[in-house]
């Protein structure tokens, strides 16, 4: 052991010596757990798609119509109480959602997750994703690339200092792998749950990213985007005159953001007040998200044919999301425009034969044409609609009643029928000023999750990396941007920040030093400063000690420039020789060494000075020198306390 260390050390001088920072080792630990949580995480996709076709494995074509119906409504009610027992007799821990814990470890116990969290989670969401339940993979893999991140962290025994790092590395590295997007695996991290964007961090979350996305493809055998974009879409090109409708959009998906997440907060809370067995409350949620199944299934038979064989906005949805990205899928609604004008045309002309003929047919009995094997459905505006209220209501049972998921996947598949869905009312009104409806589908993706997440970086970066498309990204970035403000204009808190504001962890809207390097000292309100002059009497100190309650004192000339100051603690130590008190002026107690500080500075600056003197009270002056009042500790403490909790 001791040869270790002194191995380990002589490497670390030679290292530094190279000029390497002194935590450079973070670099290849990063690499490691990056590749360690990219194997888990996709491992545990494998999980989630075997537990599908464990659950949904029967159901196709010749299923008849009561076992199908009956299935579609009983599955996740099975899989909510599979999850119910194990959470209370087996794991004893309460339902999660992933990304808030990972947050509460990072900050609260240096990034200290046990292993057993991340199997249980591991567990627990694939039952609720695999038997319908309406969540996301995104955020249990956070959490369980989190947990990979701690685990490595404890065997390689690195500092509690960074222990953090590496769990942050193995949350970027499992998004990443999920979604084959290393940059937007490490700008998430970074953006939401970390709030720092320094380099210290930067550089090993980004090295775990592509080493989790590397392992993935390594292990698939391929390199593909999670949402492949037909070539159609990718001919796009936008238009000066489509901003417009791009601006309402973002709004509307601002305002969805804000009513989703203030959804999941309320389902939330009734299921806690609901008075019946914790292990019963999944399952009592997955029957009702089967009970909004069968009312789907029946309303739209079997929209998405041959991809997607349970109700739509059942599990992640992903098949869904892919087809509103393909424009064959808005044939169906553009052939029923074509034939109700036809329709009507016919009847102008009292020619009832032929308007009889020119009825549109039903949408199981239209093909839309498809290319390189692309999803494709029959969607239409009231599908997408009623996919979109029903991805929102299901997801709030399934998560709020204590199913286990993630709100990362569910943000994709509202954005995505709601964009849509908006494309396809602008083409119905005759304003559609592209030729598909496809590229708002896209947009709206990044705009809900920018709006329920607040992250809107992450948001537009994300869509790029899972369509690699880059001509959609101008109108993501502003839908994404545009949403993100909506958002919060309404509501203050995210979908991640209100559930830890209720467990008493407020996240700042970014990383310390920034929201210190944003504010000046001018924005605290100053206290008065009790001024005296080097001559006066040290009785005059105990004069105003007893009149003000003043505990240090501004020692100023005649012009009140500042000399220096007298601090309280100095004053009580005279105290003890009173025979000396008379015969001492101010000047005797004063000290020189004290600095001040500009009214303009700003308070990281004002934190480092208080750092380096042990005064709880500093003196403020102007470019003239001259006294402006006192900033102590408390007060620039207590600002930024409040900074903290100002919307991010």
């Amino acid at each position: 052991m001791p040869r270790t260390k002194r191995i380990r050390s002589k490497i670390n001088r030679v290292m530094v010596a190279a000029g390497f920072q002194r935590d450079w080792f973070l670099i290849p630990l990063a690499a490691l757990v990056g590749s360690f949580a990219g194997l888990v995480a996709t491992g545990f996709d494998h999980m989630v798609t075997s537990s599908g076709d464990f659950f949904f494995g029967r159901i196709d074509a010749q299923t008849s119509f009561f076992l199908r119906f009956t299935m579609i409504m009983m599955l996740p009610a099975i899989g909510g109480l599979l999850v119910g027992l194990i959470q209370q007799f087996i794991a004893r821990a309460k339902a999660a959602h992933g990304v808030p814990e990972v947050m509460i470890a990072i900050a609260r116990k240096h990034g200290k997750i046990p292993l057993r969290v991340g199997i249980f989670k591991a567990i627990n969401s694939s039952l609720t994703i695999g038997s319908g339940g309406s969540a996301g993979e995104e955020g249990p893999v956070i959490q369980i690339g989190a947990v990979a991140g701690s685990f490595m962290a404890n065997v390689t025994k690195v500092s509690r200092e960074h222990m953090a790092t590496l769990t942050a590395c193995g949350g970027a590295a499992g998004l990443a792998a999920i979604f084959n997007a290393p940059i937007s695996g490490a700008i998430f991290v970074m953006e939401v749950m970390l709030r720092d964007f320094s380099m210290k961090s930067f550089i090993p979350i980004m090295i775990a990213t592509v080493f989790g996305v590397t392992t993935g493809q390594l292990i698939l055998g391929e390199n593909e985007a999670i949402f492949n974009v037909p070539d159609a879409l990718k001919l796009y090109e936008l238009r000066a005159i489509e901003i417009v409708p791009y601006l309402f959009l973002g709004v509307l998906c601002g305002i969805v953001g804000v009513f989703y997440a203030r959804g999941m907060g309320f389902t939330e809370n009734i299921f806690s007040k609901l008075k019946a067995p914790q292990f019963l409350k999944p399952a009592i949620g997955g029957l009702c998200v089967g009970i909004i199944g069968i009312a789907f299934a029946y309303g739209f038979h079997r929209p998405f044919e041959h991809y997607y064989e349970p109700p739509a906005f059942y599990s992640n949805g992903y098949p869904v999301v892919e087809s509103t990205l393909n424009p064959d899928s808005y044939r169906y609604e553009e052939y029923r425009i074509e034939m109700r004008e036809k329709e009507k045309q016919a009847l102008k002309e009292g020619d009832l034969l032929t308007a009889k003929e020119m009825k549109p047919v039903a949408p199981e009995q239209f093909k839309a044409e498809t290319h390189n094997n692309y999803p494709v459905g029959n969607v239409t505006l009231i599908l997408l609609i009623a996919a979109c209220a029903a991805k929102i209501i299901g997801t709030c049972l399934t998560l709020g009643s204590g199913g286990s998921g993630g709100v990362f996947a569910p943000s994709l598949f509202i954005g995505a029928s709601l964009g849509g869905a908006f494309g396809i009312l602008l083409q119905k009104f005759g304003v559609l000023p592209g030729h598909t409806p496809a590229p708002y589908a896209l947009a709206g993706m990044a705009g809900v999750l920018a709006g329920a997440v607040r992250a809107p970086l992450t948001a537009f970066l994300l869509v790029f990396e899972i369509t690699q498309d880059y001509k959609l990204i101008l109108p993501t970035m502003l839908v994404a941007i545009l949403a993100t403000m909506c958002a919060q204009f309404f509501v203050r808190d995210s979908i991640y920040t209100a559930q830890l504001r209720h467990l008493g962890l407020r996240m700042g809207s970014m990383s310390d030093m920034t929201v210190l390097r944003r504010l000046e000292v001018i924005d605290v309100p100053p206290i008065p400063a009790i001024m005296v002059q080097p001559d006066d009497p040290a009785t005059r100190l105990l004069e105003l000690a007893n009149s003000c309650a003043a505990n240090d004192f501004v020692v100023v000339d005649e012009n009140q420039k500042y000399l220096g100051m007298i601090l309280g603690q100095d004053v009580r130590t005279t105290l003890l020789q009173q025979e000396a008190i008379p015969l001492m002026i101010c000047s005797e107690l004063m000290q020189t060494d004290i600095p001040t500080i500009h009214h303009r500075d700003t308070l990281d600056i004002a934190l480092d000075k208080f750092s380096q003197y042990d005064t709880s009270s500093i003196t403020v002056v102007d470019q003239n020198n001259l006294v402006k009042g006192v900033l102590t500790r408390a007060r620039l403490l207590k600002k930024y306390q409040r900074a903290l909790e100002e919307p991010g």
